[in-house]
């Protein structure tokens, strides 16, 4: 079988730049001559930006992406049109690979689903580190620190699920910026069965190299977990896991909890001087 790759991008509603506000509204895949569209059926995820929307706006903008870029054939002329339409931009461009139209769709509906298609549609986690991921969430949106889009990124807020590597989908659970200065944070819950912990803690480790190789000394690695017994403060897979992250954060100590999240309200807040220029 013939491999081909495609490239594509997420298409965002930003209606306004003053605000810097988007949600992500679409994908969009580059074929050789043509566009493959895929766009939310209804307006209300980008009501939450402005009401009163009606729901013909995101089939009339899919109508306009491939009417704007049908006179370009390179992939970079087709995207710099997309990129210059009115109340929409859109991600660094991506790409993946597939062999067969079957596996084209099942990779395109899996960009879809993870990168367009709501949250809140999406089945609650029951997995303990996943429902970890969301408490974390939880307090760092409670802060207003949190954004959902990863340009959001260059003016100190945090993103979650960074891609630090798109193509091989490599990401980082949270991300952001403080100057400079990179933080990526993991988390990890010790209640797990101990082979999944061992996965965990491995992949943990991977993620958190794979950042030092991409930011080289501008990265700080944070490992939150959750030991409810304390019986792994001093294991040897709490000393592997500190190995590969800078700090650790036990989230049953209050007082570590506090400071953490204290530091990284004052490093995340956002510089909205950068967004006006």
């Amino acid at each position: 079988m013939t491999t081909r790759t495609f490239d594509y991008c997420i298409l965002r509603f930003c209606p306004s730049d003053v605000r810097a506000e988007s949600v992500n509204v679409g994908l969009v895949v580059f074929k050789d001559d043509s566009l493959d569209i895929r766009m939310l059926r209804n307006a209300t995820k980008v009501r939450a930006l402005v009401h009163g929307l009606e729901d013909d706006l995101l089939p009339g903008a899919k109508a306009e992406i491939a009417k704007w870029a049908s006179g370009s054939k390179s992939t970079a002329a087709r995207y710099g049109a997309i990129k210059s339409l009115s109340y929409f931009n859109c991600s660094p461009l991506g790409n993946f690979s597939a062999q067969s139209p079957i596996e084209y769709r099942h990779k395109v509906k899996e960009l879809f689903d993870e990168w367009v298609e709501p949250l809140s549609s999406l089945p609650q986690p029951t997995d303990k580190n996943e429902q970890l991921f969301f408490k974390i969430r939880r307090q760092f949106d409670g802060m207003k620190i949190l954004s959902s889009d990863a340009s959001d990124i260059d003016f100190g807020l945090i993103f979650p699920r960074y891609p630090l590597d798109l193509e091989n989908r490599i990401f980082a659970e949270y991300t952001y910026k403080n100057g400079t200065q990179w933080n990526v944070i993991e988390t990890l819950n010790f209640s797990m069965p101990a082979d999944r912990l061992k996965r965990a803690i491995a992949y943990k480790a991977f993620v958190f190299d794979y950042a030092k190789q991409l930011f080289g000394e501008n990265v700080r690695n944070h490992l939150l977990y959750e030991d409810e017994d304390k019986q792994h403060a001093e294991s040897p897979l709490i000393k592997i896991a500190g190995r590969h992250a800078d700090q650790l954060i036990n989230l049953n100590s209050q007082k570590d909890t506090y400071a953490f999240l204290s530091k990284v309200q004052r490093e995340a807040s956002p510089n909205l001087s950068l967004a006006l220029h």
